[in-house]
């Protein structure tokens, strides 16, 4: 079985994975995914061609945080970036899920990228904007100015809603949070 698992930056995602993990899902992780083409020749030239050398730091690698302050205050930008990045990202995760078992692809852009397509059912993790931009600025360290414009450059709770089989609320503390997973997780069973 295939799970895509999706939600806004800071909505809770990753903690709802390692929920999974713990259930026995292996976890195919998209952003850790995204981290490491920062290695992959292909992607740092088109970065480069498309970006400039203001999103490289000294030694020559990728400044992610450069990098996002640009793109997540300019759709354009964004959706330049995505088009290089999704289609080196999918087929990394195509090559993970190769190995075959219970799978949750922990996917920010899960739509976006296509992923949805290989998925068995899709699950959606939402939170108000507010508290997610509260969480990104804790996680990233930005201020929550930043972390605020980061997060409403991205779809809102109505787009997962729609889009998703199971929606997981993380309004709450992480107790809460564990009885809607649990509860979810008991479903899939029957």
């Amino acid at each position: 079985m295939i799970i895509g698992l999706t939600g806004s930056s800071g909505s809770g995602k990753s903690t709802v994975a390692k929920m999974f993990c713990h259930a026995g899902y292996r976890i195919v992780d998209c952003d850790k995914i995204s981290h490491d083409i920062d290695a992959v020749p292909e992607y740092i030239n088109a970065v480069r061609a498309h970006f400039g050398n203001g999103v490289f730091d000294a030694n020559g690698k990728i400044d992610r945080r450069a990098l996002g302050k640009s793109v997540f205050a300019d759709k354009e930008k964004l959706s330049l970036l995505t088009a290089i990045s999704h289609p080196i990202i999918k087929k990394k995760v195509m090559e993970q899920l190769s190995a075959g078992g219970k799978i949750v692809i922990d996917a920010p852009l899960l739509f976006e990228s296509g992923l949805d397509s290989v998925c068995d059912l899709t699950v959606g993790v939402i939170s108000g904007k507010e508290m997610r931009a509260k969480r990104v600025a804790e996680r990233d360290g930005l201020d929550v100015s930043d972390a605020a414009i980061r997060t409403s450059s991205q779809k809102n709770d109505d787009f997962y809603r729609e889009k998703c089989v199971y929606i997981i609320e993380n309004e709450g503390g992480i107790s809460d949070l564990e009885k809607n997973v649990s509860k979810m997780l008991a479903e899939l069973e029957k």
